[in-house]
């Protein structure tokens, strides 16, 4: 999983990552560990309204959640033993990836 992570922060020239979202950045950066129940989200859309060829036709949004961290000043606030796993630790990576865009990604990987 980490290595995804990393692939999907810093791998070819970071194309997946809109440079200009500081926020976002700053959030996958200060993901140093993956708790239990992590888990990354691949989103597919098809625009039925589009011609096939199209490369807007297809859009791919990516998202990770970190898991079940919890801050250790309120691990008391947890009921029967469970820890939360809360919307607020998805980082979208990106919410408008373009069929073209994974295109380029994917030849530089290989």
């Amino acid at each position: 999983m980490y290595t995804l992570l990393n692939t999907l922060k810093l791998g070819v020239n970071s194309i997946l990552l809109d440079e200009t979202d500081v926020t976002t950045k700053k959030q996958l950066d200060e993901i140093l560990r993956l708790d239990f129940m992590s888990s990354f989200v691949f989103r597919l859309f098809e625009d039925l309204n589009v011609h096939e060829g199209d490369p807007m036709r297809f859009k791919l949004e990516i998202m990770v959640n970190r898991g079940a961290t919890v801050n250790p000043s309120t691990i008391v606030l947890t009921k029967h033993h469970t820890v939360p796993i809360l919307h607020e630790n998805f980082v979208d990576i990106n919410k408008s990836l373009t069929l073209q865009q994974l295109e380029t990604f994917f030849k530089h990987l290989l």
